[in-house]
């Protein structure tokens, strides 16, 4: 039953609504930013900068590559995936069909059938391609068929980059839907994919896109959102602190090595001394290059002041270890 406001006044009751706490605006909160936008509005401006920063962190961070490759030797191993075929006859193991299927794979599995480039074994295709997707989000395989081939089955790997991500089009009457690159129809089904001739760059303006069938790609990344037609370089929530603490420890290797050089300036007191020019010789010019357990002597006029950092601190440690 609903109390009257008259009966409110009279009591000093308040009439208040409730709320969620995360979802109030006050001084605290005003800062956090949130977005009434889609994942795929968010990806289409943001997924190639994401890409190609972790891409750089693969390169150069040592956190990022260690990453990489314990996602690699965790999902694949160093032997990649075997098949245990168990064909059975009457309930029981065929042992000759088993063995047939398992010496087949085995023999597909070899750079030269697997691989449409020829260059690369399943096991090696496969650390690639885990490599890929979490570096980038997504992996992307395209699956050949070519007439003079012993299996008639191959693998293509491609360059995430191809997919062209500036491509986008609205559904209309005889066109199907365009998210970053990939035709979906009305249910959000991929029907296929717009690539470049070439992983250079993804402007469709610039590059020929050709349309490759879904049927011939295996495109490969989790899904976070419904809806989600693009995948996400897992690295992307940590790649602002991993970026800042590789550049606090190359300011922390510099500031160490000056901190070990301890150097230092020469002054004169009385600022009436001659001026001093470089080098070492026996008539009081001061050393302007040091050695370990040597010593000089300064000329008349002439006082010297140690500039010691005192770096490394001793909180670099815990730092980097909270921030790992």
């Amino acid at each position: 039953m609903r109390i009257p406001a008259w009966i409110s006044r009279l009591l000093g009751l308040r009439s208040e609504k409730r709320r969620f706490d995360a979802a109030q605006y006050n001084r605290l909160t005003h800062s956090w930013q949130s977005s009434e936008r889609s994942i795929n509005t968010e990806l289409r401006a943001d997924l190639d900068a994401l890409r190609r920063r972790s891409r750089d962190l693969a390169k150069n961070s040592p956190l990022a590559k260690k990453f990489l490759q314990m996602v690699v030797t965790n999902v694949v191993g160093p032997c990649g995936f075997a098949l245990q075929s168990r064909a059975a006859e009457n309930g029981r193991p065929d042992k000759l069909a088993n063995a047939a299927i398992e010496s087949a794979w085995a023999d597909w599995s070899k750079p030269a059938h697997c691989d449409i480039a020829r260059r690369l074994s399943l096991a090696a295709m496969s650390r690639t391609v885990i490599r890929a997707i979490a570096r980038d989000g997504e992996g992307l395989v395209r699956i050949r068929r070519p007439e003079k081939h012993k299996y008639g089955y191959a693998l293509q790997l491609l360059d995430v980059e191809r997919l062209a991500t500036t491509l986008n089009r609205e559904a209309s009457e005889g066109k199907n839907q365009i998210i970053m690159g990939v035709e979906i129809d009305a249910d959000g089904a991929p029907l296929g994919y717009w690539l470049t001739a070439n992983a250079l760059g993804s402007d469709p303006i610039a590059k020929k896109l050709t349309f490759i069938p879904a049927e011939e790609i295996l495109h490969l990344f989790i899904t976070d959102d419904p809806e989600q037609v693009r995948g996400i370089p897992w690295m992307h929530a940590s790649m602002l602190t991993v970026n800042d603490l590789k550049g606090y420890n190359h300011a922390a290797i510099v500031a160490a090595r000056i901190g070990a050089s301890k150097m230092g300036f020469f002054t004169s007191p009385d600022g009436n001394a001659v001026p001093l020019s470089d080098g070492a010789d026996g008539a009081g010019v001061p050393f302007t290059n040091a050695e370990p357990g040597q010593f000089g002597m300064l000329p008349a006029g002439y006082d010297f002041k140690a500039f010691d950092p005192d770096y490394p601190q001793a909180n670099y440690a815990s730092f980097v270890k909270e921030h790992k």
